[in-house]
């Protein structure tokens, strides 16, 4: 399914390379985003799916490892692409995915993550929440959301 080895996929620049996927549900005031916590590691806080791109990967297959990894979702359709976005802190390239309109997802439930990457086994919480609440949890996390919401540029984005 994917690339299971330790070797991230670089830019040209040599930044590594990730995504973040944004499984989302609703619009406007109600609009949700999924989330998750690390069962047993509340020192990890609340997070959206994503992660490393590998070599030999493109970022699009990636989003789509790195979902059903992390998350168990198989996307029943084509993942949008939003942008792409550096990391403030570390200078990652980040390409943001979402995913909307995926039938048949509960409200909340847990996972095992697969894969080979060092959270394989691992046991994430997944629920939704409103994107507010989201966004004060998120902490830098909550800039994906406004690529979502905004677009890149501060175009609209539905």
């Amino acid at each position: 399914m994917g690339h299971n080895n330790d070797m991230p996929a670089l830019t040209p620049e040599g930044l590594i390379m990730r995504v973040v996927v944004l499984v989302t549900r609703g619009g406007g005031a109600n609009a949700e985003v999924l989330v998750f916590n690390h069962c047993g590691h509340p020192e990890h806080g609340t997070q959206v799916v994503g992660g490393t791109v590998n070599v030999g990967e493109e970022p699009r297959a990636a989003a789509h490892r790195e979902l059903a990894e992390e998350s168990g979702i198989v996307a029943a359709h084509e993942l949008e692409h939003l942008g792409r976005l550096t990391h403030p802190e570390c200078g990652e390239v980040r390409d943001v995915y979402r995913l909307t309109g995926q039938p048949g997802l509960a409200e909340a439930w847990r996972h095992v993550v697969t894969g080979g990457d060092k959270d394989c086994g691992m046991v994430f919480f997944h629920y939704w929440l409103a994107v507010k609440t989201a966004r004060e949890l998120l902490g830098f996390q909550a800039q994906w959301l406004d690529v979502w919401l905004e677009g890149p540029r501060g175009g609209a984005r539905g």
